[in-house]
């Protein structure tokens, strides 16, 4: 545009100049035939050329630089608009060369990824990102430039989120790909509530089969109890048989209390809720549960929330802890350290958004950790699964899903804590007494 502005007033000039010397020399020598004479308004007509035109020449030039920088003026407008559209986009956006190098990144790539702007630009993408020296296995932005298409993948940054990537080529004059725009979403939240949707559909399902399959076990089961106590008082202990009929009546006793927790998992219509103090109930419950424990187990409690209620069944409560406290006593065949604490805690938007779980308000904290063998992470995944289990045929796979079910139905939320060799922590939230009144629609979640 500059070039052609000053084009455009250097042939106006010649223009207007050739005219003037063409027309006023003929004039001139026509009217003036003595030689002074006609020098001399030469010299006039000289300075009057270049008076008027470097007066047009002027006019021409302020005109054209006020066009000029009403333009930049405007070019700035536009950019600043486009720059603050760019910064409201929720996404994070990254402008990425062939080389694999940050070109530009908007605000909300700080705050999704933890990186400063000024830290990523000029700098390889798999450098600042993953702290790599090569190309990730997986790179969008190399699919994006060899296919010339948009590719969209889900990845796990190192934080732990789970973010959906889109790499879009952007194409030059040549119709070359000459850079990938990345748009980087987060998406840990949906995930995991995708997660929990599909947590609570199977236990859904399984709590329905469990409740048929325990109604008609029970249905086969009552006559051999029956029978078999029957035979074992008739016979006497020193009869041949009576072992193996007392060890057919043990076998179907410990078949009923199987019976019994399939009945827990699945029935919700006969429980009993009522504000419960916690600690109080944690006292009692640790002064039955001491016996049961090993020895080399130490028991270690915190207990804070004093006279904070939670609106609970009792029974259902106490089997949480008691399924937690065997799960921890298994953990730690060698012995180790139970820990069991709680705590007053203010959930706000930022625990939700980090979590991925949860609603705003005051809970009660219940922690149960062991210095145990702990859990990898596919294991981990899975716990809450009905009929997974990690201990073989001494397991049944149902005491961490019955934890799951019974904190849904209190609207609380659970999560676990775990690495190998190094223990568990399972963490509870129940919703305080006078918060879930006002929210007694609220779902349970993990």
């Amino acid at each position: 545009m500059i070039i052609k502005g000053i084009s455009g007033i250097v042939l106006i000039y010649l223009f207007i100049g050739s005219m003037w010397i063409l027309f006023s020399d003929a004039i001139l020598s026509y009217f003036i035939k003595d030689v002074s004479e006609l020098t001399k308004f030469q010299t006039y007509k000289g300075w009057f050329y270049v008076s008027i035109t470097g007066l047009l020449l002027y006019f021409l030039i302020k005109g054209y630089t006020w066009k000029l920088i009403n333009s930049q003026r405007r070019i700035k407008e536009l950019y600043s608009e486009l720059n603050s559209f760019i910064q409201l986009i929720p996404d994070g956006i990254v402008i990425i060369s062939q080389d694999f190098r940050i070109l530009w990144m908007n605000t909300v790539v700080e705050k999704l990824l933890d990186k400063k702007i000024h830290e990523g630009i000029n700098m390889h993408c798999y450098e600042i990102f993953y702290k790599k020296n090569v190309i990730c296995e997986v790179c969008p932005v190399k699919k994006a430039f060899e296919n010339v298409c948009l590719v969209e993948e889900t990845i796990t940054y190192l934080s732990g989120s789970i973010f959906n990537i889109r790499a879009v080529p952007i194409f030059d004059e040549y119709h070359k790909v000459s850079k990938v725009m990345v748009l980087i979403r987060d998406v840990t939240k949906q995930k995991k509530t995708e997660e929990q949707l599909i947590q609570a559909q199977k236990i859904e399902a399984a709590a329905l089969l469990a409740n048929g399959i325990a109604h008609d076990f029970n249905n086969l089961l009552t006559p051999i109890l029956g029978f078999s106590g029957l035979v074992v008082s008739k016979l006497g202990a020193n009869h041949p048989l009576y072992p193996y009929v007392e060890h057919i009546h043990s076998s179907a006793e410990k078949a009923k209390e199987l019976i019994k927790r399939l009945l827990s998992f699945s029935r919700k219509d006969t429980t009993e809720f009522k504000p419960l103090y916690l600690d109080d109930l944690l006292k009692d419950f640790l002064e039955f549960i001491h016996p049961i424990l090993r020895k080399d187990i130490k028991i270690i409690t915190d207990l804070k929330v004093g006279t904070i209620q939670i609106f609970a069944d009792k029974n259902l409560i106490e089997q949480v802890i008691m399924n937690l406290v065997t799960n921890a006593k298994d953990a730690m065949p060698e012995g180790g350290i139970l820990k069991i604490s709680t705590s007053l805690i203010e959930i706000d938007e930022t625990f939700v958004n980090t979590h991925g779980y949860g609603k705003p308000g005051r809970y009660v904290l219940l922690s149960i950790s062991d210095t145990g063998h702990g859990m990898d992470e596919e294991v981990k995944q899975r716990i809450f699964e009905p009929f997974f289990t990690t201990k073989g045929d001494k397991g049944t796979g149902l005491g961490l899903s019955v934890v799951y079910n019974i904190v849904q139905q209190h609207n609380g939320y659970i999560n676990v804590y775990s690495e190998l060799q190094k223990g568990t922590t399972f963490e509870i939230y129940f919703p305080v007494f006078e918060i879930l009144k006002e929210n007694s629609n609220a779902r349970g979640g993990i």
